[in-house]
């Protein structure tokens, strides 16, 4: 039988304002993975090209995953940086 503290949490995930979001895939390592994200404990593991619905802290997650991408110049010398969604999504 589940503890108390764990129906409690499911009950408030269930509860949480929810957003419909798809993830494509792209070309390069890892583009059609599932993307895996954990908040605050609680683990999700989103399927790639597939409407889901995510809590909005999963949304707020994924906006703040970036990488920095460098540009170069003619002769390959990095001339600035740039911040890319790592996840780029879509809301639907």
């Amino acid at each position: 039988m589940p503890e108390k503290k764990d129906l409690a949490a499911e009950a408030t995930a269930a509860a949480q304002k929810k957003t419909k979001i798809m993830i494509p895939s792209h070309t390069g390592p890892a583009g059609s993975d599932d993307v895996f994200v954990s908040v605050n404990g609680r683990d999700y593991l989103i399927k790639r090209d597939v409407d889901v619905e995510v809590p909005d802290e999963v949304l707020g997650a994924l906006k703040n995953a970036v990488v920095t991408d460098y540009v170069t110049d003619e002769n390959g010398r990095i001339v600035r940086e740039r911040q890319v969604p790592r996840f780029p999504f879509q809301v639907v």
